[in-house]
């Protein structure tokens, strides 16, 4: 079975305080697990974008968060075997509950 990353957690903040808080997150992620780099940023009226490469316990993955005005989307590419695969599994998990904690 594929396995990706794929979080989407519902907001009330603005759409742009929304988006400084996610990149205030990410900036505070640097040097940790897994690392960051933000590959690019397009912020257009209704929806801001950030694709980022992430490197989750040895494996390079593509992601991209979408941040509307009601809601925060994060999509990474599938894992390519079992091991990245529970890899990813366990970093949603953490994605999932430190995204509620920062949009609230």
């Amino acid at each position: 079975m594929s396995q990706s990353v794929y979080v989407v957690v519902s907001h009330k903040l603005t759409q742009d305080e929304a988006f400084a808080r996610v990149l205030k997150w990410l900036g505070d992620q640097k040097g940790g697990t897994p690392s960051i780099l933000v590959i690019s940023v397009n912020v257009q009226p209704l929806v801001h974008q950030i694709r980022l490469s992430l490197n989750i316990y040895g494996y390079p993955i593509e992601a991209n968060i979408t941040v509307t005005p009601s809601i925060v989307e994060v999509k990474t590419n599938e894992a390519t075997d079992i091991i990245e695969g529970a890899a990813m599994w366990y970093q949603q998990r953490q994605l999932q509950s430190e995204l509620t904690k920062i949009l609230k």
